[in-house]
């Protein structure tokens, strides 16, 4: 099944966005999920989940090489977003992850530095 969801991904996938979670257990077993979520060549919404395992760490540099070892198993390197919670540890994740990507040149934002403020309605 995952060879088959590769090369279906490798057809049909120009972009990915992700979404990565990393939490604990009441057993204190730390687990991180990444899920991709993109438009098929028919225009579908899709979403998969690619890993889902245990780790040992919580912190940027551990979450990112993870989710860079996943994105090398399934040959995805088209990265338009990484969705991630507001844990201090995934800023450092996420700068060493835009390096990472910069350097495989699929970046759709390239150096660009956006902002996004989000407002709550009451």
């Amino acid at each position: 099944m995952k060879e088959k969801l590769k090369y279906f991904l490798l057809q049909h996938c120009r972009r990915v966005c992700l979404t990565s979670d990393v939490w604990t257990s009441p057993q204190n077993v730390s687990y991180m999920c990444v899920t991709t979520h993109f438009i098929d060549n028919d225009w579908n919404l899709l979403k998969k989940i690619l890993n889902f395992c245990q780790v040992r760490s919580h912190t940027g540099e551990a979450m990112a090489k993870f989710v860079e070892l996943c994105l090398n198993e399934w040959r995805l390197n088209h990265v338009l977003s990484l969705t991630v919670d507001n844990a201090s540890a995934n800023d450092t994740g996420i700068q060493l992850l835009k390096k990472k990507l910069l350097c495989w040149n699929n970046l759709v934002l390239k150096m660009k530095e956006y902002s996004c403020v989000v407002e709550h309605i009451s």
